[in-house]
């Protein structure tokens, strides 16, 4: 793996983060890696299940423990538009 600010080399079974802050880094030789991000609940995880038909009772589930819940906060927003 190699960026702006130097290389990481990684052995089988390594793995390595890149922080968001990394502008620029790429893969380079043999191997597979995961991309993955943070989504932003209401636009990558809400709205697409409630176009989908889903109910806000069955969105909420999806985030766990009612009292430490992120779904919640963003389901109650008034505006929250589709």
């Amino acid at each position: 793996m190699e960026g702006d600010t130097g290389a990481c080399r990684l052995q089988r079974g390594e793995a390595a983060l890149v922080p968001a802050a990394m502008p620029a880094w790429q893969v380079v030789g043999r191997g597979a890696y995961l991309e993955y991000y943070v989504p932003d609940l209401k636009e990558d995880v809400i709205q697409p299940l409630k176009r989908h038909g889903y109910a806000d009772a069955q969105i909420l589930q999806l985030g766990g423990v009612a009292e430490r819940n992120d779904l919640s906060v963003v389901l109650a927003q008034k505006n929250m538009k589709l």
